[in-house]
């Protein structure tokens, strides 16, 4: 027995051992190449601090070249002008769902604004993808529009407990999303989403961008929504469709086109306002004249940051207890689609930039940490967006530098503590354009290409999901049908990697999709080697 337990303290102490050795390897992989890895390995305790905090940069040391100081002064600028908009965007979609809440539409912007300020700052010193980027997202964004909704009515005799309402169910959706993405980490549970089937998670997401591209057409147009026969209607929507059209995929195709992602965000975010501004200028008309002819949103006037927290933080009594039970089933699908999402986007991530060594569990901790923190500041859940960092990488291209999301960050925090609205000279187009161009992924991978990806009796049922939901205008029937199609979709592709297919709506250029495509898929004893060779590949985890 002495032995045994001598030979257990041994295997215990090697164990541990193997453990700070495993970290030492996955340190050194984190470094750059060549004389980078040498300059970094030389660093003192203050450098490696530095970078950290800002990320490693190419030589020279410290800052890098001209040229890369310019890159990274860019990327920087141009996401948190994009990511701007995006929180402007999701606060209109909240905050013009009902007449009740249009009064605080300042106060919505802020609230995507500190997702992003919370973001940004608690995920950069501790996530592995330097180059993220991170934010509010559109999806969450689509439920609390039902919330809203729910809450306006339910509050139609009592209208100012309308807002303090609202307020509380996004902070309780953000903050059980932070704890759902908590267990996921530290149970390392990232794999629940194996169980979902194939043809339900397409419908979700193909639910999800009919939802975008109706909220796409409805800002973009304004109050001529209800008028569709009316001639503004149509003259405020025809140019977002090839603006946000163009925008997707030349930003999808730029590598053939040899054109720098940068040029064309310039190009689509700058040129368009630019042409409206001075056609409207030669023609004499005033930005008053751009309003009532719906170009402009209505004046905002600006909500001073510490306002924000005010109709929650000191106005509790005025929380409505029905309205918020009424709101219950849509948080809890909220955290479950929000949770699904960024597992999506981090996966994709870490499979598109080729980062095996990035630990899901660890970034699904630090995403839950830092939206715990945003929860008791009211902000809307933050989580790694695909879209923009891999524009990050591609204009840098460089996994490690972080200074170009703190600049996101610090723009929007200034914009918070400034209480400037940019919102009252952007137009309608370039919302509506950022909204095309957010859900065609989302159309394509789900509702066209899946085609390829699934059975025809799971793509029928995708665009029976989608049909439903756009006829009965709710995302419940993808809930109602997860537990009629479950048997049924599991039996159809029951070898086949769940996991995979649900991230191939965010990813689409990885070997493992590659390799996955080129199979057949039906029911059989192949399937088990398939499996085989998607686990073998790098970056599945």
């Amino acid at each position: 027995m002495d032995r045994k337990k001598e030979l257990q303290e041994h295997m215990d102490k090697m164990a541990k051992e193997m453990a700070k050795v495993d970290k030492q390897i996955e340190a050194i992989q984190e470094l750059p190449d060549g004389d980078d890895r040498k300059i970094a390995l030389n660093r003192d305790d203050c450098g490696k601090c530095a970078d950290t905090c800002f990320g490693t940069t190419p030589s020279p040391q410290p800052c890098g070249s001209a040229v890369y100081q310019v890159q990274w002064i860019m990327s920087g600028v141009f996401i948190a002008l994009v990511k701007y908009v995006f929180a402007i965007t999701c606060a209109l979609m909240v905050h013009e769902s009902a007449e009740v809440f249009e009064p605080s539409i300042g106060i919505g912007v802020n609230i995507q604004l500190l997702c992003i300020i919370v973001s940004q700052f608690c995920l950069i010193p501790f996530t592995k993808i330097g180059v993220t980027i991170a934010g509010p997202d559109v999806i969450a964004a689509i439920f609390s529009v039902g919330m809203a909704e729910i809450i306006a009515e339910a509050t139609t005799d009592n209208p100012e407990s309308a807002l303090p309402t609202l307020l509380l169910v996004m902070a309780v959706t953000t903050l059980l999303s932070a704890v759902a993405w908590l267990f996921i980490g530290y149970f390392r549970a990232a794999r629940i989403v194996d169980y979902l089937p194939v043809c339900v998670v397409c419908g979700f997401l193909g639910c999800l961008a009919y939802k975008v591209l109706f909220y796409a057409v409805k800002l973009s147009v304004g109050k001529y929504w209800y008028t569709p026969d009316a001639l503004g209607f149509w003259k405020l929507l025809l140019p977002v469709i090839p603006l946000g059209f163009g925008l997707y995929y030349f930003k999808k195709y730029h590598h053939q086109l040899h054109v720098s992602p940068i040029v064309l965000l310039a190009l689509f975010l700058f040129v368009p306002p630019l042409v409206l501004f001075s056609t409207m200028a030669g023609m004499g008309n005033t930005t008053a004249d751009l309003r009532e002819e719906r170009w402009l949103f209505d004046e905002m006037e600006a909500t001073q940051f510490w306002k924000t927290w005010e109709p929650l933080y000191v106005n509790a009594s005025y929380v409505d207890g029905t309205a918020v039970a009424l709101c219950v089933p849509t948080i809890i699908t909220s955290v479950i689609v929000v949770t699904m999402a960024c597992l999506i986007n981090l996966q994709a991530t870490k499979q598109t930039m080729n980062m095996p060594q990035v630990d899901v569990a660890h970034e699904m901790k630090v995403f839950g940490w830092a939206n715990v923190i945003a929860s008791f500041f009211i902000a809307a859940p933050g989580y790694t967006q695909i879209k923009f960092t891999l524009l990050n990488f591609h204009i840098l291209n460089n996994k490690t530098d972080k200074k170009p999301g703190l600049f996101a960050g610090l723009f929007a925090l200034v914009m918070l503590l400034g209480g400037f609205l940019l919102i009252n000279y952007l137009p309608r187009l370039t919302l509506g354009m950022l909204l095309v161009y957010a859900g065609l992924p989302l159309v394509e991978d789900n509702l066209i290409f899946s085609y390829k990806r699934v059975t025809k009796k799971e793509f029928v049922t995708i665009w029976i999901i989608v049909l439903v939901n756009a006829i009965a205008g709710t995302l419940l029937p993808c809930l109602w049908s997860t537990s009629a199609q479950t048997y049924e979709c599991t039996i159809l592709s029951r070898p086949t990697a769940c996991f995979l297919v649900l991230a191939l709506p965010a990813c689409r250029c990885v070997d493992v999709v590659r390799v996955f495509n080129r199979c057949a898929h039906r029911s059989g004893p192949g399937h088990l080697d398939i499996r085989r060779s998607i686990r073998a590949k790098p970056g599945y985890s």
